[in-house]
């Protein structure tokens, strides 16, 4: 199933839009898309008043042929304000909130009208090649990652590694409880001894 939908702000207040009202814009929208009213749900939410319309469809096919209908008679406001005239509430619309899109109900995935009969071509009834092509390429960037890990782990083996050890400055702190004595070797390395006079 598909939705395809598209929003518009116009003047007045929510409550100007009684059901009455609602019901001859989805009759107006109905007409216009070539689809039976039933397939039309018009909801009303403020910010100024915002429009969002859906028009049910079975297929994908269907939901291009109604955005085909649509898309050009909701354009703009002007357009919109139009196909609006016979509603008995005088609405101006004042934006197209949301262009024209049909949105596959079930994978919720939603494509904007392009103006071509192409829009929804890619994702029609139950393919999944959008799918398998994202698997594709995962599968790939997968191999070549762990392609170029063991190249660079056999050079690193390859090679002696090296560690190098340098002699970190120490600073003596008075315990009372421990006596200390140091003294240089051949090295220039100091030794350090320390004896417990009291274990805690």
């Amino acid at each position: 199933m598909y939705n395809v939908g598209f929003s518009f702000t116009a003047s007045g207040s929510v409550s100007d839009y009684t059901p009455a009202v609602v019901d001859e814009v989805r009759a107006t929208i109905a007409t216009n898309a070539n689809v039976d009213v039933n397939a039309v749900t018009v909801t009303v939410t403020s910010g100024s008043v915002v429009l969002a319309v859906e028009i049910a469809t079975q297929t994908a096919a269907d939901a291009q042929t109604v955005e085909q209908a649509i898309a050009p008679v909701v354009s703009t406001p002007e357009a919109i304000q139009t196909i609006l005239a016979p509603v008995s509430l005088p609405i101006t619309v004042v934006a197209v909130t949301a262009a024209v899109s049909s949105t596959n109900v079930n994978t919720g995935t939603t494509v904007v009208y392009s103006g071509g009969p192409a829009a929804l071509s890619s994702s029609s009834d139950g393919d999944t090649s959008g799918m398998l092509v994202v698997v594709i390429i995962a599968v790939v960037v997968a191999i070549v990652a762990v392609a170029v890990a063991a190249i660079v782990i056999k050079k690193r083996s390859g090679k002696k590694s090296t560690t190098i050890v340098r002699a970190i400055p120490t600073t003596t702190i008075a315990n009372p409880v421990a006596t200390s004595s140091t003294s240089a070797t051949a090295a220039g390395e100091i030794a350090i001894e320390m004896e417990n006079k009291d274990a805690i």
